[in-house]
């Protein structure tokens, strides 16, 4: 809102930032096929990459950086003590642990999430910093 008051063309910096995002992934994904030799949706395995971050970020606080380094090794230890704790389990029970250890970062993001909305850290509200 601020920027499109200054007169700064908003869509078009979204657009660069699309853009320039687009021309990373590629880059990225041009490396790692030229690096694996073949490529199979079978390798990449969506809830690790994709689930495990977001949690880290949302258990810090999304509005601050030291917040989500926060939230970040909070998640990992949990991720780590679990693997930890799935040895114990009966045999039973062994071809089911990661889905026990994705239960229960689940749950802790659920913990965060209703006593502390804004993240373990949350984003610190300052108008100017003038008004202090």
């Amino acid at each position: 809102m601020s920027a499109s008051m200054s007169g700064k063309d908003i869509f078009n910096f979204k657009m660069q930032s699309l853009v320039f995002g687009a021309m990373v992934m590629g880059f990225g994904g041009a490396l790692y096929a030229h690096y694996t030799k073949a490529i199979s949706p079978d390798v990449f395995t969506p809830l690790y990459g994709t689930f495990i971050i977001w949690v880290m970020l949302m258990a810090g606080g999304s509005g601050n950086n030291k917040g989500a380094i926060l939230g970040a090794y909070v998640v990992w230890a949990v991720w780590i003590g679990t693997k930890f704790m799935t040895d114990f389990l009966p045999y039973t029970l062994k071809a089911r642990a990661p889905y026990i250890r994705f239960l229960l970062i689940g749950i802790l993001l659920e913990i965060i999430l209703i006593y502390r909305p804004q993240g373990l850290l949350g984003e610190e509200k300052k108008v100017s910093k003038l008004a202090e």
